[in-house]
């Protein structure tokens, strides 16, 4: 049980820094968007089953990749009730499994639909 609850833990804090890192700045809206990406990965069969595991998966969110300053502030506060109102809210991807910042054309974005554009990104199935 306590293992568990661990876990919990530790999953609530990797979507919340994936908040914080991706979509600071952003409408409530845009930042439960993000992370239910997070969440919809871990539920989709393509990607590892646990919040911290899609979060750290090589290449797939750019600021896992390198060394960052350690959350902090009203916007970290705000990502850590994203974190856990995740699960309650409805998610308004409609199920996205992928995002980008309107400004950037990934390679990829051409082979997937557009579920939603909130804020500054797309969100794609």
């Amino acid at each position: 049980m306590l293992n568990e609850l661990y876990n919990i833990a530790q999953d609530l804090n990797c979507i919340a820094q994936n908040v914080y890192y991706e979509a600071r700045g952003e409408p409530i809206e845009g930042q439960l968007a993000v992370a239910n990406v997070t969440l919809n990965r871990a539920e989709d069969g393509r990607w590892p089953s646990s919040a911290c595991d899609v979060v750290h998966q090589p290449y797939q969110f750019s600021w896992a990749n390198k060394k960052q300053k350690k959350p902090h502030g009203e916007e970290w506060a705000i990502a850590q009730v994203i974190a856990i109102t995740v699960f309650i809210l409805p998610d308004p991807t409609e199920g996205a499994t992928h995002f980008h910042a309107n400004y950037i054309k990934p390679y990829w974005a051409s082979n997937k639909k557009v579920l939603a554009k909130i804020g500054d990104h797309i969100f794609y199935a």
